[in-house]
C-alpha cells in the first residue's frame, strides 16, 4: 500500500488540477447528499470525513464541500453541506491525476 488513501486529493500532483478538483465539488450538483454541520462540527472536518467517508483523508473534501478554505477556520454550524459519494470522488481523483488534464 502506498499510504495515500483513495479519497485523498494529495494523490493528485498537480496543484492546479487538485484546485480544479476542489472547485468541482463547491459547485455540488444535485443529488449529493447533504450533511448539516452541527455545533460540535465547527472545528472537527475530520469527525465529518470520516463519518460519511471512513477516513480522515478525505478531510479536504468536506473543507471544500463547506467553501472553507482555511482548516483554521469553522465549518458553517447549521448548514448543510453537499458531499459527493466516495466512487465519484475516486474517479474525479483519478480523472485529475493522470497526465495532461
Amino acid at each position: 500500500m502506498s499510504g495515500v488513501n483513495r479519497l485523498s486529493i494529495y494523490s493528485i500532483l498537480d496543484v492546479l488540477a487538485r484546485g480544479r478538483l476542489i472547485s468541482e465539488i463547491q459547485k455540488a450538483p444535485i443529488g449529493w447528499q447533504r450533511w448539516e454541520v452541527t455545533e460540535g462540527q465547527a472545528y472537527r472536518p475530520d469527525v465529518i470525513a470520516y463519518q460519511f467517508y471512513g477516513t480522515v483523508s478525505a478531510i479536504p473534501i468536506v473543507l471544500a464541500a463547506a467553501k472553507v478554505d482555511d482548516p483554521a477556520k469553522p465549518l458553517p454550524i447549521g448548514e448543510k453541506i453537499a458531499l459527493p459519494d466516495a466512487p465519484w470522488v475516486r474517479q474525479r481523483i483519478l480523472y485529475y491525476s493522470k497526465a495532461g488534464n
